[in-house]
């Protein structure tokens, strides 16, 4: 091979060399932080868990939302839980809980029992709903079978930061189970329904509410306690988030 020849296949990675070295610093510069969007554009490409977690974990700078509202729509948008849980190690522990909840944040709610007390973390279920010849039946579905914070107390009470008054917001509320093949949840039935399609309520149907009295505890604190006894199963209490989703702190009850 002639001098020439050589030097002709040199430029091209002399040249590269250059670009390099002159926008390569640039090029880092401009990166934008990681945020929301770009997870989701990642998810979108079909890039998998690994590589979007791996990008997560070596990015200089991320700017990721995670309130209630933030995580529904991750989750809307197809983000799997492993992503969202690596986001949320990233952004490292939150700043500590303010007595009453800031406007938009999910509330405080403590389980009380006779072993003692738990804060509970909220988890969300989708509306879905079938049509019969009765109307449509709509309910709150979750993809797990079973609580993980268990008791064997029959009256545990929750501790409910609140401005206001939980009765007619807030709904104690007995869980039901139903195991499928390739699908085992927990679910409640929602009010609505009807001949005329309606498939949203924020109120669970009366089967599954569980009465409770609420008493103010001291200011923004109410507690809520069942009326009577509870039997073994699951529970929690719930609040309709928005359209399509509810928000629940849930617990079970062991023989």
């Amino acid at each position: 091979m002639s001098v020439r020849q050589c030097a002709r296949r040199a430029l091209p990675c002399v040249a590269l060399a250059v670009i390099a070295l002159v926008f390569g610093p640039w090029a880092a510069a401009q990166e934008k932080p990681l945020d929301n969007a770009e997870i989701v554009k990642l998810v979108k490409l079909d890039m998998g868990d690994a590589v979007i977690i791996a990008k997560i974990r070596a990015a200089k700078e991320v700017q990721f939302q995670t309130t209630t509202d933030d995580l529904v729509k991750l989750k809307d948008a197809g983000v799997s839980k492993a992503v969202i849980a690596a986001m949320l190690e990233r952004l490292g522990p939150g700043p500590s809980v303010p007595t009453t909840s800031p406007a938009g944040a999910d509330p405080r709610v403590t389980l009380e029992t006779k072993d003692g007390s738990i804060e509970l973390k909220a988890i969300f279920g989708n509306v879905k709903s079938q049509s019969s010849f009765f109307g449509v039946v709509s309910w709150l579905h979750f993809n797990d079978y079973t609580a993980k914070i268990r008791t064997k107390d029959r009256r545990p009470s929750f501790l409910l930061e609140s401005d206001k008054d939980p009765r007619g917001g807030w709904w104690y509320v007995k869980v039901s189970q139903d195991k499928r093949e390739d699908d085992d949840y927990r679910y409640f039935d929602l009010e609505g329904g009807g001949p005329f399609g309606i498939v949203w309520s924020g109120s669970p149907e009366k089967g599954s509410v569980v009465k409770y009295d609420a008493t103010q505890e001291r200011p923004g604190v109410w507690r809520l306690i069942p009326v009577k006894t509870l039997s073994p199963g699951e529970y929690g209490l719930f609040s309709g988030k928005r359209e399509g989703v509810g928000l629940l702190f849930d617990f079970g009850i062991d023989k």
